[in-house]
């Protein structure tokens, strides 16, 4: 029997502050009110910290903010199971 790889996070890029972008990896696409809502806290928050507290109530799930590995000037967010 073929082992099945384990599930990988999409990634989503979304213009932010200063010419920025904001990097979120989701266990499945993104539906296109969050996609909204995501744009619309996006070109509204300048700190990151209340954007990681908007993702949060967006998604409806934890929120992990710099990424291992992920070494970018860019702000990445990890949206949970």
């Amino acid at each position: 029997m073929a082992r099945r790889s384990p599930p990988r996070p999409i990634e989503t890029v979304f213009a932010w502050s200063g010419g920025r972008r904001i990097h979120l990896l989701t266990w499945s696409e993104i539906g296109e009110r969050r996609r909204t809502a995501v744009e619309h806290v996006a070109s509204r928050i300048v700190d990151v910290d209340d954007l990681e507290g908007a993702l949060s109530r967006i998604f409806r799930r934890p929120v992990q903010r710099r990424i291992p590995g992920r070494t970018t000037p860019e702000i990445w967010f990890e949206i949970g199971r």
